[in-house]
């Protein structure tokens, strides 16, 4: 009888073990699904902001290309009146 109390106590005791083992792996499969979520809301949080960022340089830059395109219709308006392109003169 003490054989058995024996081995039955040692089977109760890994089937604990067992237990709380696993329950700490969904613990920690749920907090791991947590932090995925964090980080996917942070990258897509980052892309915004980096996609923003691009419209913001990209609309700069056609600016920078549409100053520059007057700018050389002038200078062949000036041309055309006889002052030289790219002229220093104000006239």
């Amino acid at each position: 009888m003490i054989i058995y109390e024996f081995f039955l106590k040692n089977i109760i005791k890994k089937w604990m073990e067992k237990r709380t083992i696993s329950s700490q792996w969904d613990f920690h499969a749920k907090s791991a699904e947590k932090h995925q979520a964090a980080l996917e809301e942070a990258r897509l949080k980052m892309q915004e902001r980096q996609n923003k960022m691009a419209e913001e340089h990209a609309q700069k830059m056609k600016e920078k290309e549409e100053q520059k395109r007057l700018e050389k219709i002038e200078e062949f308006e000036k041309h055309e009146k006889g002052q030289g392109y790219y002229s220093k003169l104000v006239g």
